[in-house]
């Protein structure tokens, strides 16, 4: 498991920092590949994104 490194700054921090350190979060805890063994809907004619794509955006964008 990859360690993530957090410090702190008197700088100007922007949501996209947020954002980054929670997508490293999720990748070094595996969780897109737990997740891959779920049974999430398909894709179909009316689902065109894949369900873990939507989940993992929803995920880092909160």
């Amino acid at each position: 498991m990859k360690e993530i490194e957090v410090l702190f700054t008197d700088k100007s921090v922007t949501a996209w920092g947020g954002m980054k350190l929670m997508k490293d979060m999720m990748d070094s805890i595996g969780i897109k590949a737990f997740m891959s063994g779920l049974d999430l809907p398909r894709n179909g004619s009316n689902r065109g994104y894949d369900p873990l794509q939507i989940i993992e955006c929803f995920w880092t964008s909160i």
